[in-house]
């Protein structure tokens, strides 16, 4: 789906869900063109891709909990009841890792942007009328004439708790990120 606007900008969503999954991929090309008169160029410093609202597992959401990587690592009891509008936190950055999870007993879902640190990514969570919001924020700096691709995002739902989601940005994270060979005098560096 493509979305074009006035100055020319384009976005284009692509979104797949392969028979069987529980994971649907999500990803976005904004395009700003080169306009002929300078005085028409339109720059896009930041693009928020997802947003997501209006989230609350089963029936109430005060028995929901967000996970996150929110300084090493967060668990947030009733996070509709608890966070204020926006919370935002930068990958990398204050973040570990950039994906959120909100679920109870029953499951949950997830937003996982597979986010190599290449772009600045602020991670948004919030509250509103008693449900939780998400969003990613992108400091994408496109300048007239630029593209930019967004990484693959999943939205995923699953049983349990978070640790599906871990498990699924840590197989990410060893394809994409492998380990880096490190000194010999750091292993035994205090």
């Amino acid at each position: 789906m493509t979305w074009e606007w006035d100055s020319g900008v384009q976005a284009t969503l692509t979104a797949r869900l392969p028979a069987g999954s529980s994971a649907l991929s999500l990803q976005l090309r904004v395009r700003c063109p080169r306009p002929p008169w300078p005085s028409r160029a339109v720059r896009a410093p930041a693009v928020e891709f997802p947003r997501l609202s209006g989230l609350r597992i089963g029936e109430q959401s005060s028995d929901d909990l967000l996970a996150s990587g929110y300084i090493q690592g967060e668990l947030l009891a009733n996070p509709a009841g608890v966070l204020g509008r926006e919370r935002v936190v930068s990958y990398p950055g204050s973040t570990c890792l950039p994906w959120q999870d909100l679920y109870d007993a029953s499951g949950g879902v997830a937003l996982v942007p597979f986010s190599d640190g290449r772009c600045q990514l602020e991670i948004i969570a919030g509250a509103e009328g008693g449900l939780v919001r998400w969003a990613n924020r992108w400091h994408t700096l496109l300048q007239p004439g630029e593209e930019w691709n967004s990484p693959e995002i999943e939205l995923r739902v699953h049983e349990g708790a978070w640790y599906d989601t871990a498990e699924r940005f840590r197989q990410w994270a060893l394809q994409y990120t492998p380990v880096r060979p490190q000194p010999d005098w750091l292993a035994t560096c205090d």
